[in-house]
């Protein structure tokens, strides 16, 4: 069972909300935001999974740091945890 949800957002918190997700889309950012009220720890949970697929990948870490705008250290910690 699912159930819809409709909100009447301005443009410019709109576009805030979903520049924040690195997908850019607006639905996934809220469902994100939602979720992380719901249970703080999933706050970056899918962040770090893109971030590990993206060094993973071969994309360089300072390149990754800079895509989701954390420092390099940042990025460091979170593939030093397993």
């Amino acid at each position: 069972m699912t159930t819809k949800l409709s909100l009447d957002l301005p443009d410019s918190l709109a576009q805030a909300l979903a520049a924040k997700h690195p997908s850019g889309d607006l639905h996934e950012a809220a469902a994100h935001a939602l979720l992380s009220y719901l249970d703080p720890k999933h706050l970056h949970a899918e962040r770090n999974l893109a971030i590990r697929a993206a060094v993973q990948g071969g994309q360089s870490r300072g390149a990754v740091a800079k895509k989701f705008n954390l420092s390099l250290i940042r990025i460091h910690q979170i593939m030093a945890k397993p």
